[in-house]
This record gives C-alpha cells, structure tokens and sequence, in this order.
C-alpha cells in the first residue's frame, strides 16, 4: 500500500498545474484539487513511567491526503461548496500526548486510504452598499467582488476555524505550520468531529472596519467522537467574534476577541477526584452524567510590519474545569510569532516562519493528573507539572507554481505538562500540490 501511494505521489507531481488567477477575475465555478505528503521523524527522548506515552526509541510518522475542492455560484449571492477527501495516514504512537500534535493532518490513524466529505455548505452573502472590495479566490472561496457593507450566511457542514480564530499566519497547515495547536487558539475547544468539522450555521456582518461573527454548532456524541448529536438544543457548541482592521505607520493589521462556550454531558476533574473509588484512579468519564458549561475567552492579533515581515501574538483562557471534548489538553494558551517573506534572498515567495507557544493547564485537572487520573490526549505515570512549550521552525519553498516544498523542526517541552517527560524533537517536510 505504501509503494501504490508512494507512486500515486509521483504522478500528482506529474500533473500540470494550474495558470494563476488574472487579477479582478470572477469565478461562478471552479474546481480545485490538492495533495499534501508530511513525513515526520521523532527523536529518541526520556521520559518516565507512564501507562502511554511517547515511546521512547526514535520514531517516524506520515500523512497523505487529496482533496477535491468544488465550488459553483446557484443564485443571486449565494454559493455551494463541496470537499471530498482521501487520506492514509501512520501517526506517531501517542503523540497528541504532547498537547499539540506535530502533524495535523494526522491526526486519525487510517491505516488504508479512507474517503470522506469534510465540507458540504451554503453561503448566502447580502450586500448593503459601501462601494466594493475583490475577495481573491481560494479553494473554499469563488473569486468575485462583494459590497464592502455585507451580511454573510454560512450552513452546513465545514470547520469553525474555517471562521473564527482565522490568523493570516497560522490558519492552512497544508502551508504554514505543522503542529495542530497552531492552527488556532490551543485552549479553544471547537466543535467538531475527530476530524474537526461539524454541522453548524454562522452569521457574520462585515462593514468598512468591524467584523462581527456569531455561530451555534454541533457537538460530537462522544468526547473525539465522529458522530454528532443532533439535540441542537440541548448539546451545541457557540462562539461570538469580534474582529476590528488598522493600520499602524500605513501597515495593515487585524484584532480579534473571541469567545465561546459548549453545553455537554462534560465530565469534570473536581468530581472525578471526589468520587472516585477507594485505592483507584479517578476517571472523568465516570461523571459524566450531567450537562454542564464550559467556556473560554481569546484575543488574536497579526500586524504587516514590512512587505517581507509579519507579527502575530494570541491568548485564551478557559474556565478549566470539565474535560477536553473535541480539541486540546489545554486550558490556558499563549504564542507568538513571525513569518518572512523571501524577498531579502531573491526568494519573494518563499516563507520562513517561528512560533512560541505555552500551553498551561488549569489547577483542577492538575489535581486529577496527580491523583493518577488520565484523559484521552493526556495520560500519566509519575506527574510533576510543567508549563509546555512548543517551539517551531518552517521554510516553505515554491520549487514552481502550484509546488511547495517545506522543511519543519518542532521542540516540545514538557509534554504532557509533565517535568518526567521529553523534550521530544520532531524533524519533518511536507510537498504540497494544487492542480
């Protein structure tokens, strides 16, 4: 099976690529394909006793995944779009232990290739006036020209970090960087499946400046589940953002405050600890019976400081007490970061990029790990906490239109929130291919 991917690879790269866009040009259709290979090799690292945790020879890991991205305008304002998906992929044995896995397009473990829709939405857009304003087109955008005063309807099914929390920097891991806790905010607990998508509906109200989002969504059944429940009533996950465009000494940048909450049958580390048996561990699953609230604030912001230099910083806090039910072992999160351009060297569209990130954890289910407790992405043996912090490296190359090629080294400290665990270093590249 590896030998039939390794040559399906080889005639992707075969393909001719697209033309670029001409400037201004208005889509009523397209459709988009793209390839992303990641290979990944872990170093050999220390760690102590632990029920399961990051093996401690060297290991490797790889994702590849094709995705069909089709688009057509139905009616007046109104678009479909639909993403069909391949995957095959061989992840590091528990390495979202980590809190941050190093690749997230391996997240699921599929051992064959697996076909699935990941997106299947409509967005209906309402202008109001204003004058205009191109949106270039994307694989999950139609090119075209939009009232700058505008209401935007989006249902369906798709990701909610598709909407909110979206850094110019950091949203595409197909493109920027790997690690799955650098797409977003580490400690936002989004809606959606194992693979990350839900169903949902999401209103935004765009104007010269402001942008004000709103959304209600589903929740998986069961915590990293693929089934979503559809008591939408009753079980749902909401966000409200708030994203304000500047400029500073003529630069362009963009604020965002967000902030969320879930309603779920959500165990919580407290009861956990108080309930459990006598001589036994505390389970957060066993107290799960109840629905409860969890929810949490964030602030992003990006800045364009040269033609060739951008900055970026976000923060979140969530309230920490009840379990991780679709995303991160993270309760509290900070990163920040840089990315280049490759003008300096004669490479403008090259991409050198860095990022910081802490990752906390909240007292409470401190209190649960060192009681012996475990939870699906975070599992222990001896325990004594550690901030985590995950460093990464990426230079993209574009070899040629359509062609990208990246190299990606990780560092992570503390896995696990754990002082008995790692540094775990992660050394891998990515070709990334649209046709």
């Amino acid at each position: 099976m590896k030998k039939l991917y390794f040559c399906l690879l080889l005639g992707v790269l075969s393909w001719p690529v697209q033309a670029e866009d001409i400037p201004q040009k208005e889509e009523d259709e397209h459709l988009l394909l793209h390839t992303t290979y990641v290979w990944q090799k872990k170093q050999s690292i220390v760690t102590q006793t632990a029920t399961q945790s990051l093996v401690t020879p060297m290991d490797k890991s790889y994702s590849l995944n094709l995705v069909a991205h089709v688009a057509k305008r139905v009616w007046d304002g109104a678009e479909v779009y639909l993403n069909a998906e391949i995957e095959q992929t061989a992840p590091f044995w528990a390495m979202a232990d980590v809190g941050g896995a190093s690749n997230q397009e391996d997240i699921v473990d599929r051992g064959r290739p697996t076909f699935f829709l990941s997106r299947a939405f409509l967005r209906q857009t309402w202008g109001e006036g204003g004058g205009q304003e191109y949106l270039a087109g994307s694989e999950n955008q139609l090119s075209g020209k939009v009232d700058v005063n505008r209401w935007v309807l989006t249902a369906g099914q798709f990701s909610l970090v598709d909407i909110f929390g979206k850094n110019s920097y950091t949203f595409d891991p197909t493109l920027f960087f790997m690690n799955w806790s650098n797409s977003t905010y580490a400690a936002y607990d989004y809606a959606g499946d194992a693979h990350g998508y839900t169903w949902a509906v999401a209103l935004e109200r765009y104007q010269p400046d402001w942008v004000l989002r709103v959304s209600h969504a589903m929740l998986p059944k069961a915590q990293f589940g693929f089934n979503l429940d559809t008591n939408v009533l009753r079980h749902y996950g909401q966000q409200v953002e708030l994203e304000h465009k500047h400029q500073v000494a003529g630069r362009e940048g963009r604020a965002r405050v967000l902030l969320w909450r879930n309603r779920g049958a959500f165990g919580q580390f407290l009861d956990a600890v108080q309930r459990r048996l006598p001589n036994r561990a505390p389970d957060v699953r066993a107290v799960q019976q109840f629905d409860r609230v969890k929810y949490g604030v964030g602030a992003d912001f990006e800045q364009s400081i040269t033609d060739n230099l951008g900055v970026f910083c976000r923060v979140m806090m969530s309230d920490g007490r009840s379990e991780t039910w679709s995303y991160l072992d993270v309760d509290d999160s900070a990163t920040v970061g840089v990315t280049l351009k490759g003008m300096s060297w004669d490479r403008p569209d090259d991409l050198l990029g860095f990022v910081v990130k802490n990752n906390y954890i909240s007292p409470e289910r401190r209190a649960y790990l060192l009681a012996g407790g475990v939870t699906l992405l975070n599992t222990q043996g001896a325990f004594a906490y550690g901030v985590q912090t995950i460093f990464e490296t990426y230079y993209n190359w574009k070899l040629r239109d359509g062609v990208q090629f990246t190299v990606d080294y990780q560092r992570v400290n503390h896995p696990s929130f754990n002082q008995y665990r790692g540094p775990a270093d992660v050394y891998g590249f990515r070709i990334h291919m649209e046709y």
